[in-house]
């Protein structure tokens, strides 16, 4: 799977608006590094880490199975 992404935040910095943030994302985990990604960038590493130790034990649980 491949995702890319521009995120536009519209933030100003001294020398005019930042520019927009481009990320791609590929692979048989793509969803979840981009969900982890944006919760990064939007809520911070601390509910990133606890977002990502979800989807560590879902996957676990459904290799288990």
């Amino acid at each position: 799977m491949k995702i890319d992404m521009i995120i536009l935040d519209g933030k100003r910095n001294k020398e005019g608006y930042i520019p927009p943030l481009k990320l791609n994302f590929l692979g048989d985990y793509a969803i979840e590094n981009c969900i982890l990604k944006l919760s990064e960038i939007y809520f911070g590493l601390r509910i990133r880490n606890k977002i990502e130790d979800l989807l560590k034990l879902r996957r676990n649980d459904n290799e288990n199975n």
